[in-house]
């Protein structure tokens, strides 16, 4: 059975809730970029020009945010959750079940990363899922740069780090997560349909370790938010994911309106059905190998089940 998200049966949006909506996103994407820029910016003006204008302005930040660390707001998330009606449709399809509950020790794993993880932001704030209580895991750098890193904790994020990850899984919290990482974007390339998942299986070997239900979920439709401008040559990519090693995007892309991506498409995630992992407290990398397998067949299914109503005709998921 597939339950569709409340969303499905609203109308297109109009001229005002596209404009709401785009300038939602184009925030979040311009926040995003001015965070990655700043510091650097910070040390060119007192490089070249001997300004620390810029530099004092982000140790007030830093100090400010170390007093006072930023938390979960609820308002900013359903201010932002207006942005989902940028896409026609929008929607969060729940396929075999009808709901995630609260604490129910469950790992959403969502595929492709995407160039700035579009659908990943506009599934955060769905109302679809604001019941399941999920921490949305990402990068430990996007936390640390400034401002952006604001707005990911206000709207749920949490660092995707070891430690984390243990701290919550021990108390059976609901998590979210991009197995795919930095390596998807660099994969990215427009219409194509890639995931980077085959020696990504740290999280199986968490899931085991504290019996979580791992749940696949793929975004149809994030193949189409940006133009990748770096051409799909063999060498290019293995040079890209070499710099992936180092924790870096490797990515150079624009949208249909600059960097905030055209509103002629559908985004769609589709979650599947859960994957069920025995609960092995010290699990062996047999016993990882095994259920990796599992989740990645569970994947491709989940793909293969709805690319005719989401994906292009002919449609087939590069798997790396």
């Amino acid at each position: 059975m597939v339950s569709r998200a409340r969303v499905s049966s609203r109308p297109p949006p109009g001229f005002k809730e596209r404009l709401i909506g785009g300038l939602l996103l184009a925030s979040l994407v311009y926040v995003w970029l001015f965070g990655v820029i700043v510091i650097p910016l910070a040390i060119f003006l007192v490089l070249a020009r001997g300004d620390h204008t810029l530099v004092l302005v982000l140790l007030v930040y830093y100090a400010y945010r170390f007093v006072f660390p930023t938390k979960e707001w609820a308002f900013v998330r359903d201010i932002y959750r207006a942005g989902n009606r940028y896409f026609h449709p929008q929607e969060v399809v729940f396929d075999g079940f009808e709901r995630i509950d609260p604490g129910s020790r469950s790992l959403i794993c969502m595929h492709p990363h995407g160039i700035l993880t579009v659908g990943w932001a506009l599934t955060s704030t769905s109302a679809t899922m604001s019941h399941a209580h999920v921490k949305w895991l990402v990068t430990e750098a996007l936390l640390r740069l400034p401002f952006i890193s604001d707005f990911l904790s206000w709207n749920g994020c949490a660092h995707a780090s070891k430690a984390y990850m243990q701290a919550r899984m021990s108390r059976g919290a609901n998590l979210a997560l991009l197995p795919g990482g930095f390596e998807e974007a660099s994969l990215y390339q427009r219409n194509a349909y890639r995931i980077y998942i085959r020696k990504r299986t740290g999280f199986i070997a968490y899931a085991l370790r504290y019996g979580y239900r791992v749940y696949p979920a793929f975004v149809f439709g994030e193949e189409k938010c940006y133009y990748s401008l770096l051409p799909d040559w063999a060498w290019l990519t293995a040079v890209r994911l070499w710099v992936n090693k180092y924790r870096m995007p490797a990515v150079a892309f624009v949208g249909k309106l600059f960097l905030v991506p055209g509103w002629d498409q559908p985004l769609i995630t589709v979650i599947g059905s859960p994957v069920q992992l025995p609960k092995i407290e010290n699990p062996g990398q047999k016993d990882v190998e095994r259920y990796h397998q599992v989740y990645v067949k569970a994947l491709l299914e989940l793909f293969d089940k709805h690319k005719g109503a989401y994906a292009e005709a002919g449609a087939s998921l590069e798997v790396w």
